[in-house]
């Protein structure tokens, strides 16, 4: 028979054999039943007092089965005590069955041996079986462990024929290990040909396959180890489907024929075979043996394992969904399989939930919800949970930044085997190291770097290359850090990036190109890092390493300040304020200022204070904008003490004062604000003059501290 069903992904599927029609059968009783709200009525159960032990073991049966409208193992449950009270020895069996696995009563393995007992006595060959279970390992408290017990209990199964099949595999596999008995290999293989051969039971028809499959006891035969697993497979042993599915797709035994292995993958993962399922979604993602990637194949066997309760599928099926692949992209879909899953308790659906609530996938932005679900994954032991979890610590980021808390996580990570964890406690060692003066140790930093390294980490390979740089631990090799900072860039390590950037634009280790700069600065930006937009930003408005273009400066501008960085949102404001790459909107400009000064940003008082000082884009306030350049000027920003400066010296909000001017003049030039010099001129000629002997004086006496220092160091 050939059964066509539709999967949970709503693809077709062919279901071939007993299992499949079974299945398709529940599926439509139970679809009926739930239209009809069939329940046993209580005539039912009146009649059914009126019926013998025969008649409840069938009604038991048909419940355990779902043929009353529904899988119902409670209700089957009080049937086959019902029976067994009667001295129904199937039904004794089916009890003790249901309190030793706990199928709708309370498990009981007490209970489920007295009736074992009481069945096996009639010679009831299962029970006997289970009964030998027992005694072969134990139950504490219940019964000691016998091996010769159970030997016995197989031997008297036996003799029930295709009922003490599994006793016979039993009693096989106690002669291949010599438990129980003396080992013997002959007998093992008579009781392995007996289930198999005579009696055609599954599991040891599959036994037999994989004998004569390695040669194992007996002479190899590939020829019929295949017919072996063939017969076990179409008797619904899905270990035996998947097994021959294995050696047909490998070929080192048989010829590869990847036709027959999908065939056979396929059969196994219909009849739930979670192996077989994931090396089929394996096949269909890289096109092994199919006709090409089928990612909506992908999604849908994804979908099959998740509704036979596969953890590890919710959360890649959630991956699917985030990243539409396969199908069409879903966030809050993929935040319920991993809300799901996390309930259940898989610590990787629990870390990948805590980074939707940190990015806004799915959901709203919830730094706490974030940092308990973090936490949860890192307890649990996961060790990107565990790593991100420390970062949180060193940077401050939802908790109180702790150092000490942050290494202790690192650590853990590291010991786990993450690779950043490592690296982050080879920082660790070396900034101690930074700090004892007298006897620096960067040998452990430097293990953990190359370590790191040998494995084709990016950070190792950037935190090695700034040892090389700084003759930490290694000898000082400028070709070193360009050759290892050249792999992390490879590795789209950021940082790297950004540093390659700023080395060649200051010429540091290497030949100065403004141009290569750019085009690092530029791979950093495409990474996603605000530091390197912001300063490929500069180089598009000064025409710097790239061809000048002011409205790709504007983006850069922007693209920097949406993702946090505090000087570009005061270059964004430039834009609009002096129209670079934008139109004019001094409004805009004025607001840009505000957040700024509101975020600290000491630059933008300056600017700010400007706007209000000339009622650009607001209405003018001398003394608004006195408080922002006085402000701006505590925070030793140049162009703010120039700009107090000039109020002094023009009475603007304060009364004119031209020496406090001269002096504000000349802190905005000690901070570097050139224009403080050519305003000092125009009041006091020769100044700057003045100004350079004495910074002559001043860098004599410095040098001279540094030599006697250093002359010291080396006494010591």
């Amino acid at each position: 028979i050939k059964v066509f069903f539709l999967s949970a992904g709503g693809h077709l599927r062919l279901l071939e054999g007993g299992t499949g029609f079974i299945f398709l059968f529940q599926l439509i009783v139970w679809e009926e039943s739930k239209e009809t709200g069939a329940t046993m009525s209580q005539a039912e159960v009146a009649n059914a007092e009126e019926e013998n032990a025969e008649q409840w073991f069938n009604r038991a049966r048909q419940h355990a089965l779902g043929r009353r409208g529904r899988v119902n193992p409670e209700e089957a449950a009080v049937w086959y005590l019902k029976a067994a009270e009667k001295d129904h020895v199937e039904s004794m069996y089916f009890w003790a069955m249901a309190c030793e696995e706990g199928q709708g009563v309370n498990q009981d393995s007490k209970t489920a041996l007295e009736w074992f007992q009481k069945a096996a006595r009639t010679g009831h060959a299962p029970s006997l079986y289970q009964l030998g279970l027992y005694f072969q390992s134990g139950k504490p408290g219940i019964v000691l462990e016998d091996k010769k017990q159970a030997v016995d209990l197989f031997q008297q199964a036996t003799v029930a024929g295709r009922k003490g099949a599994s006793a016979m595999l039993a009693l096989g596999k106690c002669y291949e290990k010599g438990e129980g008995v003396v080992q013997d290999h002959e007998k093992a293989m008579f009781w392995y040909h007996e289930a198999a051969e005579k009696h055609e039971h599954p599991p040891s028809l599959l036994v037999l396959a994989r004998c004569y499959m390695k040669g194992d006891k007996v002479e190899q035969n590939v020829e019929r180890a295949v017919e072996l697993y063939r017969q076990a497979s179409y008797r619904g042993e899905t270990d035996a489907s998947f097994e021959l599915a294995q050696y047909f797709d490998k070929g080192d035994v048989v010829p590869r024929d990847m036709l027959e292995a999908i065939d056979l993958y396929y059969d196994a993962a219909e009849a739930g075979h979670m192996k077989a399922l994931h090396r089929l979604i394996e096949c269909n993602k890289n096109g092994i043996g199919m006709s090409g990637i089928d990612l909506g194949m992908v999604v849908s066997l994804y979908q099959d394992a998740v509704y036979l309760g596969d953890l590890d599928s919710f959360v890649r099926l959630a991956e699917c969904y985030q990243k539409g692949e396969g199908t069409e992209e879903d966030k809050e879909e993929a935040v319920k399989l991993l809300s799901e899953a996390t309930e259940k308790g898989h610590t990787e659906a629990c870390f990948q939930l805590a980074l939707c609530y940190k990015r806004g996938e799915g959901v709203e932005v919830d730094l706490e919800r974030e940092m308990e679900l973090l936490e949860r994954a890192a307890q649990a032991k996961y060790p990107s949970a565990m790593y991100k979890y420390a970062l949180c610590w060193k940077k401050g980021r939802g908790v109180e930044q702790d150092m000490e808390k942050a290494f202790t996580w690192f650590q853990g990570a590291a010991q786990l085997g993450h690779l950043g964890a490592r690296c982050q406690v080879g920082v660790y060692f070396k900034a101690k190291s930074d700090k004892e003066e007298a006897e620096p140790d960067y040998a452990r930093a430097i293990r953990l770097f190359t370590e790191g390294v040998n494995r084709g980490h990016g950070p190792s390979f950037y935190q090695l290359g700034l040892c090389y740089e700084e003759g930490k631990g290694v000898p000082q090799n400028n070709e070193r850090m360009l050759e290892l900072f050249l792999a992390a860039a490879e590795k789209k390590h950021k940082r790297a990036l950004f540093e390659l950037a700023r080395r060649f634009q200051e010429g540091r280790g290497v030949a100065q190109s403004d141009q290569q700069a750019a085009e690092y600065f530029q791979q950093a930006a495409d990474l996603g890092d605000p530091e390197a937009s912001f300063q490929l930003a500069l180089c598009y408005r000064d025409g710097t390493g790239v061809v000048l273009d002011v409205h790709k400066a504007f983006v850069g501008f922007q693209i920097a300040a949406e993702k946090g960085h505090k000087q570009a949102k005061v270059m964004l404001g430039d834009c609009f304020y002096e129209g670079i790459g934008v139109s004019v909107d001094e409004k805009k400009a004025c607001d840009l200022y505000e957040q700024s000064v509101a975020e600290g940003q000491a630059n933008a008082f300056s600017r700010l204070g400007g706007c209000y000082q000339d009622g650009v884009g607001v209405e003018a306030d001398e003394n608004k904008a006195l408080d922002l350049f006085r402000e701006g000027a505590n925070r030793k920003d140049g162009e703010a003490c120039f700009c107090l400066g000039g109020c002094y010296v023009e009475g603007k909000g304060v009364e004119k004062d031209i020496g406090q001017g001269v002096q504000w003049y000349q802190k905005a030039a000690d901070l570097g604000f050139v224009k403080g010099w050519y305003a000092i001129e125009q009041l006091q000629p020769h100044a700057y003059d003045k100004y350079v002997e004495r910074r002559k004086r001043k860098i004599e006496q410095l040098k001279t501290a540094f030599h006697e220092k250093q002359v010291i160091r080396q006494e010591l």
